[in-house]
């Protein structure tokens, strides 16, 4: 598992489901190589199962397989507990609102070894005006 070892809140919708989410194994030969955009059939093709690919080489993984038989290999696996929910057009009305900051994300951010820093950690590397967001305090109220 990545550490820091422990479980994650991911939100108040179901939070007694774990959702694991896994790194494929990077193996010698894969040092400097592309992403695997096939990743999906090349695990159907190996009968491998328990790894659902999501985004360049992190996937969703089974939490109720054995480790050893999820294909392809996964070396950081972190859990998280619960998810977030909208209701239909919710997030729609709430992003054209500016109530949330739209921001990509980076393979390494899942498996940060510092999670409580990852809000300012990403805030930092943004460009222009919300970048200065990373040192807002916690609680705006107490500023």
């Amino acid at each position: 598992s990545a550490a820091p070892a422990e479980r994650f809140d991911g939100g108040p919708v179901q939070p007694d489901s774990p959702i694991g989410i896994g790194r494929r194994a990077v193996s010698p030969g894969d040092v400097g190589a592309e992403p695997d955009e096939e990743l999906g059939e090349q695990s159907s093709r190996l009968g491998g199962e328990g790894f659902a690919p999501l985004w360049g080489d992190l996937g969703t993984i089974d939490l109720e397989r054995d480790p050893l038989f999820v294909v392809p290999a996964v070396d950081l696996v972190r859990v998280f507990v619960g998810y977030s929910g909208w209701g239909a057009g919710q997030l729609e009305g709430e992003l054209a609102a500016k109530g949330w900051f739209v921001i990509d994300a980076e393979p390494t951010d899942v498996f940060c070894t510092q999670p409580d820093a990852l809000w300012r950690t990403v805030l930092r590397r943004q460009r222009g005006d919300l970048k200065m967001f990373a040192d807002f305090p916690v609680d705006p109220a107490a500023n």
